[in-house]
């Protein structure tokens, strides 16, 4: 009867065969009923194959998940759609290997019976989508921040020439020149923020040559002290012995992570900043990284701040385009690393960056 039903319904058939996701409908019993090709695809299993199976067939392993109703709660929140919170399963396929997927499970309530959608999605796959997506979604923001500036550009530059002209008047007004200045100032940093939040949605395109992440830092921090004539600060670099940490970088996209790093956590001090940078070489998945650890001695994050902070345009700061962090995100993450924050158990920041070394040709 259940089978019949779906046949019934040749659009939504066709809907779910459209979907990226592996798709299975089961009955209340849980016996599958239909499957789309690519369900068919990462599985393997034709739905001649699998149609009048249990799910169990294919998921064997669900946890503490008895009963269906148990599966569909333990996969999903809430009002919460975002696949990275559904629960990571292994799938077996027609040739016995298990593949690691994420899964969720809905319930569907008929007039007559009760169905279960079960959503499988590949991990690899749904890398690749998730990625795909993105670089749309900053192309769209990208052709949108230019816009915006070519057209706000011409009247800033009309802004700061009635300014000058303006200036020539208050010469003798000491008061009135300061606030002149100021708003100077506010349209300068308003341009700054447009070029920030372009540059944000550039592509990354990555420029590898050996490069030490050691010197890189320092030379980020030489800089900065270079462009201030008081700089108090200290940046104290540990690291293991007789670690070597050259490999193919980007020398410059790097040197931009830091200089931004380095700049939070000069914002964050009550003074001089004390910013202890500690690496060291770790092997994951039979991988050569680099753990590079940036501490602070500031306040550190809120709980709040932890959550948000590599969202973009999310900031605590008074002046700031919320930019930071989500830049210093995608550069690390265009060369295959992780970045992280936290709070150091003794106070003050923690940032920590994992990047695979690759080998110097």
């Amino acid at each position: 009867m259940t089978r019949s039903l779906l046949i019934d319904q040749p659009v939504a058939l066709q809907m779910l065969d459209f979907s990226p996701a592996a798709i299975a409908i089961t009955d209340d019993s849980g016996t599958i009923q239909f499957v789309n090709h690519n369900f068919s695809w990462l599985l393997g299993y034709s739905s001649d194959e699998i149609l009048g199976h249990s799910y169990n067939v294919v998921l064997p392993d669900t946890g503490d998940c008895d009963t269906l109703p148990q599966l569909a709660r333990a996969s999903q929140r809430p009002g919460d759609t975002k696949l990275d919170r559904r629960i990571a399963v292994w799938a077996r396929g027609k040739d016995g290997l298990s593949r690691r997927v994420a899964l969720s499970v809905h319930e569907v309530v008929t007039s007559s019976q009760t169905l279960w959608v079960f959503h499988l999605l590949w991990k690899d796959h749904w890398l690749v989508n998730r990625s795909q997506l993105e670089s749309e979604r900053l192309a769209a923001v990208k052709q949108m921040v230019n816009g915006l500036a070519h057209e706000s550009r011409n009247s800033m530059q009309k802004a700061v020439a009635y300014l000058d002209l303006l200036e020539l008047d208050l010469e003798s007004n000491s008061k009135m020149m300061l606030l002149a200045e100021r708003i100077r100032e506010s349209l300068a940093e308003l341009l700054k923020n447009y070029d920030e939040v372009r540059q944000y949605a550039e592509p990354i395109r990555l420029k590898l040559e050996p490069a030490n992440l050691m010197l890189l830092c320092r030379a980020a921090f030489d800089e900065m002290n270079q462009c201030e004539l008081t700089f108090p600060h200290q940046l104290e670099l540990f690291m293991e012995r007789d670690v070597e940490l050259m490999g193919m970088l980007d020398p410059h996209h790097m040197r931009s992570v830091f200089s931004r790093l380095l700049g939070n956590a000069i914002d964050a001090a009550d003074g001089a900043a004390r910013i202890e940078a500690t690496y060291s070489r770790v092997s994951v998945k039979s991988r050569d990284v680099v753990a590079f650890e940036l501490r602070d001695h500031g306040s550190g994050f809120s709980e709040q701040s932890i959550g948000s902070a590599f969202e973009p345009f999310y900031t605590t700061k008074q002046h700031g385009s919320g930019l930071g962090l989500p830049t210093c995100r995608r550069i690390v993450e265009a060369h295959e690393g992780d970045i992280s924050v936290s709070n150091h158990p003794q106070g003050g920041a923690v940032v920590r960056m994992t990047i695979p070394l690759r080998p110097v040709e």
